[in-house]
């Protein structure tokens, strides 16, 4: 066989990248995005309403963090409730035993070695996955996530303005504890799931290379109408938000 008359082929063909785009670990809103490996992020919008960023060392103005926690743990909350919730508060940097967002390293100069949007919550995150699974039944595993969000137009309040939270103590022999902190002047919201589903990543990212298949294939609609193989992606059905939670 003579291979002559490839060596001065050359073909002409439009060719079409599907980009494989990583999933935004911010969510967006009033939110907070957990992953199953553990990590935290909160929204920019949420940093900023709730002032979570992290501050020079020893300033005046340290920022918050968050308290989480069940109301089935809080020994405040009426024991008859229909279910059981998980709160959110927004607490001071500089209080003892801060859930998430309360502190991080700090460089020679005293400026925070990470963002509270990229430091990823810390070691609380396993906690928050633990709580999400007993509250909604929903178990986030690694390659996934849910987010939450806060539900402002109800809060919880303390008819002194003191709020003893929960929290836990964990003994040298490893023994945990349950046990409490005080806290003043705070506002105890509930959270809920953004969306009764748990994303994963993967089908996620899957979904961006569609798109890009698809949109890369509008240049070409004439000659797709014409073609037997060319198929329509359909985009998937959208989960309807959970109803409120009732006053408590």
């Amino acid at each position: 066989m003579n291979f002559d008359f490839l060596k001065t082929v050359e073909v002409t063909q439009e060719v079409k990248t599907a980009v494989r785009t990583s999933v935004d670990k911010l969510p967006t809103g009033l939110a907070i995005r957990v992953f199953g490996s553990g990590k935290v992020y909160p929204s920019k919008e949420l940093v900023e309403k709730y002032n979570l960023e992290y501050a020079n060392k020893n300033s005046e103005n340290p920022g918050n963090g968050f308290d989480f926690f069940k109301s089935s743990e809080w020994s405040g909350f009426p024991a008859d409730a229909p279910e059981t919730y998980l709160f959110f508060a927004a607490v001071p940097k500089t209080s003892p035993k801060v859930s998430i967002f309360g502190s991080c390293g700090y460089a020679e100069d005293g400026t925070p070695k990470v963002s509270v949007l990229e430091q990823g919550g810390g070691k609380a995150g396993q906690e928050l996955l633990a709580a999400i699974k007993d509250v909604f039944g929903v178990e986030v595993e690694k390659g996934s996530y849910v987010d939450l969000t806060i539900v402002e137009e109800i809060s919880i309040p303390s008819n002194t303005g003191v709020y003893y939270l929960p929290k836990t103590t964990t003994k040298k022999d490893g023994t945990v504890l349950p046990d409490a902190v005080r806290r003043e002047n705070i506002v105890v919201n509930p959270v809920t799931l953004a969306k009764e589903e748990v994303v994963d990543v993967e089908a996620t990212e899957e979904s961006a290379i569609a798109e890009v298949q698809t949109d890369a294939s509008v240049d070409d609609a004439a000659s797709n109408e014409s073609n037997p193989f060319a198929q329509d992606v359909d985009e998937p059905a959208e989960v309807s938000d959970m109803p409120p939670m009732p006053q408590v």
